[in-house]
C-alpha cells in the first residue's frame, strides 16, 4: 500500500512539474574546433536503423531520382502519455518488388491543460 502511494505521488509531482508547455526537439551534440561540446536543437528525422537524416527534402528528391517509380506516402499521429502529448510524422518510401524504408520523426509537447469550458451568460 505504501508502495502504491509513493508512486501516486512521484506521478502526481511529475505532472505538476510539467505544467508549462514546452516544445521539444530532437538534440544532438556538436563538437567544435575548441574540443567543447554543444548542444545544438536539429529538426532530423531518422531512419529505423538509427542513422539521421538532417535535410528529409533533399533525402527523398534523391531517392526519387534513384527509383522514379517509387511511391511516397506520409502520415501522422499524436498521443498524450502522461500529460505529454508525442507526435510522429512518417515518411516511407516504397518501390514495388524492392520494399521500402520509413524515415521518422517525434516531436514532444509539454503538457495539455484543457481550457475551462465557456460561461454561459445571458444575452
Amino acid at each position: 500500500m505504501l508502495a502504491k502511494a509513493r508512486r501516486l505521488l512521484h506521478r502526481r509531482r511529475g505532472l505538476a512539474c510539467r505544467s508549462n508547455p514546452v516544445l521539444r526537439h530532437s538534440t544532438m551534440s556538436a563538437r567544435t574546433g575548441q574540443n567543447e561540446t554543444t548542444e545544438e536543437n536539429f529538426d532530423v528525422f531518422r531512419k529505423q536503423s538509427g542513422e539521421f537524416v538532417r535535410d528529409i527534402s533533399s533525402y527523398v528528391k534523391s531517392w526519387l531520382n534513384t527509383n522514379p517509380s517509387g511511391e511516397i506516402h506520409i502520415g501522422a499521429d499524436s498521443k498524450s502519455v502522461n500529460g505529454i502529448i508525442v507526435f510522429a510524422v512518417a515518411v516511407c518510401l516504397y518501390k514495388e518488388h524492392c520494399g521500402g524504408h520509413v524515415v521518422y520523426k517525434k516531436v514532444k509537447v509539454g503538457a495539455y491543460v484543457p481550457h475551462p469550458p465557456l460561461s454561459k451568460s445571458p444575452l
